[in-house]
């Protein structure tokens, strides 16, 4: 297979989108808003006080996960410690691993390296460990390569987390 490139042009924002869909993707994330809204109902449609009760002290779940989802996003994004993630970025994906290449800098990942793949916000995330991973926004790969990158990093990291 012949090598894939790609010249990444990260931005905050696609760091924000990305921070934000993993916090909002999360099971607790999405059981902890919808238990207010499914407690209230029960509340009043049986009449139950309780519930109803219930219901309306957690309701506001719905809004205070997004936000913090925002502010965890945005915190993210923009913390001092992150620049050098935005600097121009080219990556090789290769059957031996992946070459990442920015100004001043050469790096050589083997494929061993990576526990896991997904993608969120629009982008594709290489784990290193569970909670850290590379992001390279899918815009930045030519349409022709999606799927040759896809095949490439089931065959060395394997199938796609959700």
């Amino acid at each position: 297979m012949s090598a894939i490139r790609s010249t990444s042009t990260l931005t905050q924002k696609d760091v924000a989108r990305v921070s934000r869909s993993l916090v909002l993707r999360k099971p607790l994330s999405i059981s902890a808003m919808s238990v207010g809204p499914v407690c209230l109902a029960i509340g009043l449609s049986t009449g139950s006080g309780p519930y109803t009760r219930f219901g309306l002290t957690l309701v506001w779940l719905v809004l205070l996960i997004p936000a913090f989802a925002w502010l965890a996003g945005t915190y993210n994004a923009y913390r001092p410690a992150s620049r050098e993630i935005y600097e121009p970025t080219e990556w090789t994906f290769e059957d031996v691993g992946v070459l990442i290449a920015q100004p001043g800098r050469l790096a050589r990942a083997e494929w061993g390296e990576f526990v896991r793949w997904r993608t969120a916000g629009g982008s594709l995330l290489l784990h290193t460990t569970r909670m850290h991973y590379i992001v390279i926004p899918w815009r930045d790969v030519a349409d022709a390569d999606c799927e040759p990158l896809e095949v490439l990093l089931e065959e060395h990291i394997g199938r796609r987390k959700r």
